[in-house]
């Protein structure tokens, strides 16, 4: 695979290249689970992945190692694998994804996609279509949009009205960086960049000494998912943006408030964060979401954590810090710089990279039926590993929905204690939509 033409491999770089640095670690996949009503047959699936893989040149990839480097390399001819399990109880989809979540594909060999078809054992229960993907191949613009591709064509017995076209194959990210992030100027802002993390670095170690949670033994990925129904959601969206703060920052604020009660025996002075950039609307020219590929950012932040353990307040600094980074283009340079956290973070032993993480998805562009089938719920989850964030979640709006999935290790938090952080997020979430907006305009500008 080439930047430009031809089929010669491509270096991965950005974060693409930091996925597979993770994975070699530990696992690291992004995995999704379709609700879907009736259970679609097997040869729909089969040949709508099939129709895919001629459109999507990622599909029929293999990662190598070329010269010291990590490469794409297309090798066609290769069969997504689809599985079937017959449930013996209606949670077994999460099983099937906790699985996924914690085996890792292999990267030598196409397609870096794996399937599950889980059929409920109780008839008022949709099946389970569980997807798990390598993270150096998709990113949460392009799995949106590839779920409406893939449910499409299933929805339509796995047949196109017109044949697949290939789309073309897409350049690394250093290649399509704003003309200020090239040259001598991006070295520059590197430098500044750097001396920012190493500052913040300084910082958090300082504020934090006494209170940093120890590495858990590496264990288990573990789920727990909810949703609010639309009367909530849509107060919760309302109230947001008629108070002047993000939902992102709103989601972040309130996961980080919940994990300060989970895992700190007293009040945190300080936490750290990471959030993600979509970087495809600002790379020149700008990549759509048709095409895949990890076009992403992963920035971290330390926030003081306030006295009255305020959610506004919370979300309004957090709001502030990502507007602030985003002037400064940080979302270019933590993409560029990624590769270099990882191996340090691994070469290192370093401490845990956070306390949350946290990847909000907006609305999702999946209908609610697609020929005969009904789409009743999406999840979706990256895999976690020991030194990551202790806290995890992907958040998106379906059909009017907030869905909140939670991810964790089971050698840190238990059932119990994961639902305690589920309830907080709720109470606090509810509480502040139903608090009413107050005076002021909507929201305006980018929603960090």
């Amino acid at each position: 695979m080439s930047s430009s033409s031809g089929d010669s491999p491509r270096r991965l770089c950005g974060m693409e290249l930091a996925t597979v640095l993770t994975d070699e670690y530990s696992p690291f996949n992004v995995v999704c689970a379709l609700h879907l009503r009736p259970a679609p047959p097997l040869e729909s699936i089969r040949s709508a992945f099939a129709a895919l893989q001629v459109q999507h040149p990622l599909l029929s990839t293999r990662l190598v190692k070329k010269s010291g480097h990590y490469c794409y390399e297309k090798d066609p001819g290769h069969e997504v694998p689809v599985e079937l399990v017959d449930a013996d109880h209606p949670q077994r989809w999460s099983e099937e994804v906790e699985r996924h979540l914690n085996t890792a594909i292999d990267r030598s060999a196409a397609p870096l996609i794996r399937a599950t078809l889980v059929n409920s054992p109780e008839a008022d229960h949709p099946a389970t279509l569980v997807l798990s993907i390598h993270h150096s191949i998709i990113d949460g613009a392009s799995l949106a949009n590839f779920l409406h591709e893939l449910l499409t064509l299933i929805g339509s017995g796995g047949e196109s009205a017109e044949a697949p076209t290939p789309l073309p194959d897409q350049p690394p990210l250093t290649q399509i960086l704003p003309t200020d992030f090239r040259g001598i100027a991006l070295r520059a802002r590197l430098a500044m960049f750097l001396a920012r993390q190493m500052a913040d670095e300084f910082f958090y170690r300082w504020k934090s000494r006494g209170q940093r949670l120890a590495t858990p033994e590496r264990g288990w990925c573990r789920v727990h998912s909810f949703a609010f129904d639309r009367a909530e959601t849509g107060q919760i969206v309302t109230a947001s943006r008629r108070r002047r703060t993000p939902l992102n920052a709103l989601l972040n604020a309130a996961l980080l408030l919940a994990a300060q009660d989970a895992l700190y025996p007293g009040r945190a002075r300080v936490l750290r964060y990471f959030t993600f950039a979509d970087l495809r609307p600002y790379v020149d020219p700008p990549l759509p979401p048709q095409h895949l590929g990890t076009y992403v950012s992963m920035l971290r932040y330390t926030t003081p954590m306030p006295t009255d353990d305020s959610l506004e307040t919370l979300a309004t600094a957090i709001t502030q810090q990502i507007l602030t980074s985003s002037k400064r283009g940080d979302k270019f340079l933590g993409a560029l710089m990624s590769p270099h956290v990882i191996r340090a973070m691994v070469r290192f032993e370093m401490d845990r990279m956070g306390t949350t993480a946290l990847s909000h998805s907006g609305p999702v562009t999946v209908a609610p039926t697609y020929g005969d089938i009904e789409v009743e719920g999406l999840h979706a989850y990256v895999s976690n590993f020991d030194r990551g964030p202790s806290l995890a979640a992907q958040t998106r709006i379906l059909h009017g929905r907030l869905i909140v999935d939670l991810l964790y290790l089971d050698t840190e938090l238990d059932r119990d204690r994961i639902t305690g952080v589920a309830d907080k997020l709720r109470l606090s979430l509810t509480e502040f939509g139903a608090a009413g907006p107050e005076k002021g305009g909507e929201s305006r500008g980018t929603e960090p």
